[in-house]
C-alpha cells in the first residue's frame, strides 16, 4: 500500500494510483510512503529522500560553506566539509566524492588543464 504522509488522503494499492490521486490537489500531502518497503517518493511518485532537522540542519552548513568559499578568497580547511558530510552518511560522502571528481574533470575540459590552486582544493 501507499499512504500520504500529511493530508487526509486514503492509501492506493499502487504509486501509480496515489499519483493519480494527487492529479486533482493535494490538500497537505508532503510525500508517499510505501508501507511494505518503507520507501518514500515524492509527490510526482519519483524515488526522494527525507532528511531530519539535524541533517537538513547539516547540509544547510555544507551548502553556506560552499557558498561562502566560492564568493571570496577566505581560506578553508580541505577536510571540513568532507567531514560534515561523512557525519551524514558514509554512502553520501563517496557519492560526494564520486560527484567531486566529475565536476573537476568537467571543469578542467571547459577552463584548461592546470592543477587546482589552493582555494580550487578547499571544500
Amino acid at each position: 500500500m501507499f499512504a500520504f504522509v500529511g493530508g487526509n488522503k486514503r492509501p492506493k494499492k499502487t504509486l501509480e494510483g496515489a499519483v493519480k490521486a494527487l492529479a486533482d490537489g493535494h490538500d497537505g500531502e508532503k510525500a508517499i510512503y510505501d508501507t511494505e518497503t518503507g520507501k518514500v517518493y515524492s509527490l510526482s511518485g519519483e524515488p526522494t529522500v527525507i532528511l531530519t532537522p539535524a541533517e537538513y540542519s547539516t547540509v544547510k552548513t555544507i551548502l553556506g560553506t560552499c557558498a561562502l568559499v566560492s564568493a571570496s578568497a577566505i581560506p578553508f580547511p580541505a577536510k571540513t566539509v568532507s567531514a560534515m558530510i561523512s557525519s551524514l552518511s558514509p554512502a553520501l560522502a563517496k557519492d560526494a566524492v564520486v560527484s567531486a571528481a566529475e565536476l573537476y574533470k568537467t571543469l578542467r575540459k571547459k577552463h584548461g588543464g592546470g592543477e587546482p590552486t589552493g582555494s580550487d582544493k578547499a571544500g
